[in-house]
């Protein structure tokens, strides 16, 4: 059952705008999507500027001092498509920064892709790592990322697929996801200086987006799927 919640004015990214999820969130039953970043009493991550920005404040020594950070809300399946990026303001001693979901909190405590039911694209090697199949072993994928690149990640619950974008540009599918399971957004850290800053859709992203989510929208199969989302909730 995805979260919810009443208020007068749901948040909603503009590539969300004039879609199915528009009319959802302007019902009486919209979905809650993620704004900021959980505060839970982490150790070795701090959160700034209105929980948009984490610093990794830990020692950094070993990966038993890695640490992620979610969301404040899961996205819902509902939505279909979701999207969100994470500038690296400071890639610090050595980039060791991951970014991607979770369909849990249960190991926030190692890097995204290091624990069941988590999954994340590191910067230092740029290589994908899935815990629910091969743990801390990574595969190719991308680029490394460093100080002042923007990674996009995106969610598509319809083909059950995530990729990533650098710096706006797509860089392909890198993992397969269940349609049946709503998602975290998470970023970890593991060395110090490290500090990232997210864009849940509060201003204008980096990859186009909009363009992207208008085609998606646009297929029937998925007008479909909306129509019946929007006959379920509203």
């Amino acid at each position: 059952m995805p979260n919810m919640v009443s208020i007068d004015e749901p948040f909603i990214p503009s590539y969300l705008k004039d879609t199915f999820v528009d009319k959802l969130q302007n019902s009486n039953c919209p979905l809650c999507l993620p704004t900021c970043f959980k505060e839970y009493s982490p150790k070795y991550v701090k959160c700034m500027d209105d929980k948009l920005m984490v610093n990794y404040i830990g020692p950094g020594v070993d990966d038993t001092q890695a640490e992620s950070i979610s969301t404040d809300f899961a996205v819902s399946t509902e939505v279909l498509l979701y999207y969100f990026e994470v500038d690296i303001m400071d890639k610090g001693e050595h980039g060791y920064i991951g970014i991607g979901f979770a369909n849990n909190l249960d190991n926030l405590n190692i890097l995204p892709g290091w624990g069941s039911g988590t999954m994340g694209y590191h910067g230092d090697d740029g290589q994908i790592f899935d815990g629910n199949i091969y743990s801390n072993y990574g595969q190719v994928y991308g680029p490394l990322y460093s100080t002042g690149d923007t990674i996009g990640c995106c969610v598509n619950f319809v083909d059950g697929h995530v990729f990533y974008t650098k710096n706006g540009t797509n860089l392909g599918i890198a993992f397969e996801v269940a349609l049946n399971e709503d998602l975290f957004p998470i970023v970890g850290m593991r060395t110090r200086g490290e500090c990232v800053k997210a864009n849940f859709g509060m201003k204008p992203f980096k990859f186009h987006i909009d363009s992207y989510a208008k085609a998606f929208f646009s297929e029937t199969r998925v007008i479909v799927q909306g129509e019946d989302i929007l006959n379920r909730l509203i």
